[in-house]
């Protein structure tokens, strides 16, 4: 994996560590998209935002649930629990669950989605 993954600039806001994040609430997911282009709107004066997102497949393997941040967590660390991927639980610090994966071999893209959100 290379580059930054998942959440606002800083580490700090990676609750799992640095792994690939993936939500079931595509909300949440458009909560993390960055403005790439913009497009004419309907009216020809306004800017449109242009958002992009993957729809992916992934493969959990044997996961860990959890309530629970840990900002530490490592492909390395998880393994030597037994497990393969962690899941955040929507609870304590989380309004909608992700699923969190450290093997880029896990997730396949299944569709690339385009949109823009109009006022």
């Amino acid at each position: 994996m290379n580059g930054r993954t998942g959440g606002p600039p800083g580490p700090r806001w990676l609750r799992y560590g640095a792994g690939l994040y993936f939500s079931r609430c595509s909300g949440k997911s458009n909560d993390y998209t960055q403005v790439r282009a913009t497009q004419p709107g309907p009216r020809s004066s306004q800017s449109v935002p242009h958002h992009s997102m993957l729809l992916c497949k992934v493969a959990l393997g044997r996961n860990k649930k959890t309530l629970n941040d840990d900002r530490e967590l490592t492909k390395e660390k998880l393994l030597n629990e037994g497990y393969d991927s962690i899941s955040g639980n929507a609870g304590v610090d989380l309004n909608f669950p992700e699923d969190v994966i450290f093997d880029s071999d896990a997730a396949l893209p299944s569709y690339l989605i385009t949109y823009c959100l109009y006022d």
